[in-house]
């Protein structure tokens, strides 16, 4: 029952949070989507750089950027809650265990267990795959869908925790966070461009056979009712 009980809040908090990563998200994109295209994940960045749509020296600077805003934003959490931060493990900082904040970081693995909408609906989509996401592997793995994201509050971490530490714990598990999501955007980018590839050669191919043995049939059947109308 505590288990249950554990879990259930756990939950709270994990949707709490989700939402909280997906409105920021969903603002980012709103904002400087249409002038940057928001690029906020390296492993979407490097994804588009293989299909040229990204220059590698750009592509180098957003990743620096995504990190370095990573970094940032984890030390601007652990000043704004400190107070908490030592309230809950009495000052002593401890990456795993019962007092372990280094989760709030960056991920660890649990030990227990497109042009079919419109540009302005393209956040909100984004928006609800991360909550899916989130949602659904968080408990398990921490959900790390953006190396920046992990990456840079792991930097940070190892200024709390100690810099072997940070990396070690878990069987050095900190390289799947950062390779992982890379990988699949990857593949997941050239399986759109394979995608939409086939729908342009060949999704309208039996429309336009139609319409064009349509258009021959009405250009010979229209002079006859035509002509059998005069004859009448």
């Amino acid at each position: 029952m505590v288990n249950i009980k554990e879990l259930q809040q756990y939950a709270v908090h994990l949707l709490a949070e989700c939402f909280a990563t997906c409105i920021l998200i969903l603002i980012a994109l709103m904002l400087v989507g249409s002038i940057t295209g928001a690029h906020l994940n390296p492993a979407l960045s490097i994804s588009l750089m293989t299909i040229r749509k990204v220059k590698p020296l750009q592509c180098i600077f957003y990743i620096i950027g995504q990190i370095l805003g990573a970094f940032l934003g984890a030390a601007l959490v652990y000043l704004v809650y400190l107070k908490q931060f030592d309230a809950y493990d009495g000052g002593v900082r401890q990456m795993t265990g019962d007092s372990g904040t280094a989760d709030i970081f960056f991920t660890m693995p649990s030990v227990e267990f497109n042009h079919m909408m419109s540009n302005a609906m393209k956040p909100f989509a984004f928006a609800l795959i991360v909550i899916g996401i989130i949602c659904g592997f968080s408990i398990n793995a921490g959900a790390a869908i953006n190396p920046a994201r992990d990456l840079g509050p792991r930097l940070f971490g190892a200024f709390i925790y100690g810099w072997n530490e940070v990396f070690s714990v878990h069987n050095y598990f900190f390289w799947v966070p950062i390779i992982g999501p890379i990988i699949g955007a990857i593949v997941g980018v050239w399986l759109y461009q394979g995608f939409m590839w086939i729908v342009k050669q060949y999704g309208h191919l039996s429309i336009s056979d139609n319409s064009d043995t349509n258009k021959t049939i009405d250009s010979k059947i229209t002079p006859m009712q035509q002509n059998e109308s005069f004859e009448f």
